[in-house]
């Protein structure tokens, strides 16, 4: 067991802010105007939003699925399991953190078969032709659970290819996590309550490829899909019929999801905005004049 009797704390403002380094560059990752006001105003790359906008909400890349009133955990994995089989699927992407009560190991031993579902029955496993099911331990750490030895290696010398592998990003690791997959792959990505635009972006572009030639499939908790129907009706835009007996390219419930994620997004950037102005005043004593 690792452990420290001391550790450093410090808030973005503090490290973004004039107390720490007189000369600041920036930072990398998402842009965002949520920051110290020492540090200026946000830089945005032109037409870089626009461009996932619009690839998110392309129906020849984005697919949606729903599931049953009924769901679990289990049958969400059963689901995943069921397209691999057709084909339809070689990753899930957990943005909307719909897979608890598992360990990552717990869930690429049930993807493989290698473990029974709550009730002593067996789980829809991954097909034959999958090796392997690689996950992300709780240090960063890439790890494959390997089909044949049922052993756990890791990822940077496992013989399995990119071919026959399956990838599982839990809701942690869909930020900042890269892992190759297969130039043609198609990737399950799940909607939360607490996921926010930012994040549901970060997450489907672990697809490095995504729109040259890797997609992504939405999974829609019944749920998500009456929250997304609500933010519609405030807004006061035409409502759209049960998700399930539309298309699964419908344009129109892949718009309607861009929607809803804008109003998380804006939801989770006003209590945010408020705790930087409480950040920005406190420090104010502090600063050198």
């Amino acid at each position: 067991m690792r452990f420290q009797e001391q550790k450093f704390s410090a808030s973005g403002q503090e490290m973004g802010g004039s107390i720490l380094f007189k000369q600041r560059l920036g930072f990398s990752g998402t842009p965002s105007e949520l920051m110290p006001r020492e540090l200026g105003q946000c830089e945005y790359e032109p037409g870089s939003e626009g461009e996932v906008v619009s690839t998110l909400t392309s129906p020849s890349i984005v697919s949606f699925k729903t599931l049953d009133a009924d769901w679990t955990v289990e049958a969400l994995l059963d689901a995943v399991a069921e397209a691999a089989c057709r084909g339809e699927c070689q990753a899930l992407i957990d943005t909307g953190a719909l897979v608890t009560g598992l360990t990552n190991k717990e869930v690429a031993e049930h993807l493989l078969g290698l473990k029974k579902r709550s009730d002593g029955s067996m789980p829809v496993t991954l097909p034959d032709w999958i090796e392997g099911v690689v996950f992300i331990e709780e240090d960063g750490a890439k790890r494959i659970l390997n089909r044949q030895s049922r052993e756990v290696g890791k990822l940077a010398v496992s013989g399995v290819p990119i071919s026959a592998r399956f990838c599982f990003y839990d809701q942690i690791h869909t930020t900042g996590m890269d892992i190759q997959h297969r130039l043609d792959a198609v990737a399950a990505l799940t909607l939360g309550l607490g996921l926010s635009g930012g994040d549901f972006a970060q997450g489907a572009y672990r697809m490095r490829g995504i729109g040259r030639g890797q997609s992504i499939c939405l999974y829609i908790i019944p749920e998500i899909e009456q929250l997304i129907s609500r933010d519609i009706g405030l807004a006061h835009l035409p409502q759209l019929p049960g998700f399930s007996t539309l298309g699964n390219r419908h344009k129109g419930v892949l718009d309607a999801v861009a929607c809803w994620l804008l109003c998380q997004s804006m939801r989770t950037e006003k209590v945010q905005y408020a705790m930087l102005q409480l950040q920005n005043l406190a420090n104010i004593w502090r600063r050198t004049l």
